[in-house]
């Protein structure tokens, strides 16, 4: 099978890790599609002044990226890898570059076009494409709360009529957008699978932490939003720390959203904010610090920063929401509370921090067997979509 697999630098920490598992099976060919507006994302990093604009194979601007090898590593043996690049600015260069990229597919003739997601530069490319066997991942099926948009909703309706199969990350997804959109064509039920590339991407240390021995880390990791509960770790968090001093929350993402710090613990040493990006370079010591990683989300389809934590082992306590404890169950170990459960979360952290010593064993198993079994769903869905 002859088979093109499109993806983008924010899902690049996934995309790759299934990448190097499919290429085993089929003839695998890559696309990367990047915006130069905001290029640098997971496991994908632009060289500084990197000038680049068009469509280049990956030996061309090998010295133009960041920890090439390992993108090397996850390349090695795809029949072909393409990067294209769009300028910051939507212009005429959209239509230029998609008559490239029409060219470009032309000569690879691939069986299947896959999607990883749909960003607004692949749109054009999309709805332009001859080819009737596309599939497509849906990570999330509809928006989280607080992040609603009408627009993106639009954008999904029109482009599923060109879809032949889907593809979803977890039951409760898979569930949730047969509910909402009413396919008629097939969906793949996928899992996310541990970021195993973070282990590669260096040591630089996270300067707001010095852990000492006796300290025990609470980590909640990730863009700052609304629907993730950080107000609810922030009460739950002042209310122990009398009784557990040695334990310090931190809270480490970008965002917009403004969270309200309890009382209790404004100008608390306690609490440590670090309210910027983290470098993917910094990944590693943020979680070996980190004794146990918190998605207290108030909802949620799946996560990937449980697959961060995952590949470095790191303990995990989730709230009972869309797919979080399907997570927890497929890897046999950690804690989930019940989000309609007023003392849930407190109840969680002090288990932990009581018992501390069986939940080191309580980690997201890291092994393959996650990647291998979604090759085999992919597979047979494309032999499906050929079969036809």
């Amino acid at each position: 099978m002859n088979i093109l697999y499109c993806c983008s630098p924010p899902l690049l920490d996934y995309s790759a890790e299934q990448i190097n598992d499919l290429k085993k099976h089929v003839n695998l060919n890559v696309i990367v599609w990047v915006s130069l507006h905001a290029p640098n994302h997971t496991i994908f990093k632009l060289k500084e002044h990197a000038a680049l604009n068009g469509i280049y194979t990956f030996e061309e601007i090998k010295d133009k990226i960041e920890n090439v090898q390992l993108l090397e590593e996850y390349f090695k043996g795809c029949s072909s890898v393409h990067f294209v690049f769009f300028p910051p600015k939507i212009g005429v260069n959209i239509l230029n570059i998609t008559l490239a990229l029409l060219k470009l597919v032309k000569h690879i003739k691939p069986e299947i076009v896959h999607f990883d997601d749909i960003s607004g530069r692949m749109l054009a490319f999309l709805l332009v494409l001859k080819n009737r066997n596309i599939v497509l991942n849906v990570h999330d099926p509809v928006a989280h709360s607080g992040e609603k948009k009408l627009g993106y909703f639009v954008m999904r309706k029109i482009i599923f009529r060109k879809i032949a199969a889907f593809a979803t990350f977890s039951h409760y997804s898979r569930k949730l957008f047969k509910k909402v959109f009413l396919p008629i064509v097939p969906v793949a039920d996928l899992r996310l699978v541990p970021y195993n590339s973070y282990e590669t991407l260096g040591t630089k240390k996270i300067i707001e932490i010095n852990k000492s021995p006796n300290e025990k880390v609470l980590l909640f990791f990730g863009r700052i939003s609304p629907y993730k509960g950080i107000d609810d770790l922030l009460h739950v968090f002042s209310k122990i720390i009398q009784n557990y001093p040695e334990s310090k929350l931190v809270i480490a993402g970008k965002g917009n959203y403004c969270y309200k710090i309890p009382e209790e613990l404004v100008g608390s040493s306690s609490l440590i904010r670090i309210n910027r990006y983290i470098e993917e370079s910094e990944i590693k010591s943020l979680f070996e610090q980190a004794d146990v990683l918190i998605c207290p989300y108030k909802d949620a389809t799946q996560s990937g920063v449980l697959m961060t934590a995952a590949a470095f082992k790191t303990p995990v306590i989730v709230s009972n929401v869309g797919a979080l404890p399907e997570y927890i169950k497929d890897g046999g170990i950690g804690y989930v509370y019940d989000l309609n459960d007023d003392n849930g979360l407190q109840n969680c952290l002090i288990s932990f921090l009581t018992e501390s010593e069986s939940m080191e064993k309580r980690v997201i198993s890291n092994n393959n067997l996650a990647v291998s079994r979604n090759s085999r769903l992919l597979v047979n869905l494309y032999a499906q979509l050929l079969s036809r």
